[in-house]
């Protein structure tokens, strides 16, 4: 099981050891149990669900950009998209469903990287400077992240501020 949606449970096929993620998505109806084949899934892993869109970075090393599907249609549109001169990182979804994605700039040592939201396939807005650890976790308050040097909460306004300067973790789960 990938994710429980409102429209259903997300499955996919997983080879014994592939080291490649996931071949194929299905919906399955709880109520009924059938399955219907979302169409045009490319093969890796499905990083998060929301709102009838699926997203993955394919489960490359150091893709260069997000994918959006479509889950009703299986149409995929390239989000985050980058050059040659960086790779991204997707790090979840804000509060308002919206990708969060590091930029790691190629050499590392060139530049800090940078996280950004993008509310449109090609507008992403900055947030923080800095490396963060996780898949984000998102609740009542806002999205929560796990820095290098401690844990912070991007509030439902994408303002971005340092709640702890514990380390080490990762967030485990929304304040509720």
């Amino acid at each position: 099981m990938l994710a429980y949606q409102p429209d259903g449970i997300y499955i996919t096929a997983v080879r014994y050891y592939s080291g490649e993620g996931g071949r194929g998505l299905w919906r399955l109806d709880p109520v009924t149990g059938a399955s219907t084949e979302i169409p045009n899934v490319q093969a890796g892993w499905i990083e998060a669900f929301r709102n009838g869109i699926a997203w993955t970075d394919g489960g490359t090393i150091m893709p260069r950009r997000l994918l959006r599907m479509d889950l009703t249609s299986g149409t995929q549109d390239a989000w985050a998209t980058v050059g040659d001169n960086a790779w991204i990182w997707f790090m979840g979804l804000d509060s308002h469903g919206y990708p969060l994605v590091t930029e790691f700039p190629i050499p590392l040592t060139s530049a800090s990287p940078v996280l950004y939201v993008y509310t449109t396939a090609t507008s992403g807005t900055p947030i923080s400077n800095g490396s963060f650890k996780q898949l984000t976790i998102s609740d009542s308050h806002g999205t929560w992240l796990a820095g290098e040097d401690g844990i912070y909460l991007l509030d439902t306004n994408d303002t971005l501020v340092k709640v702890s300067d514990v380390t080490g973790g990762t967030v485990a789960g929304g304040c509720n």
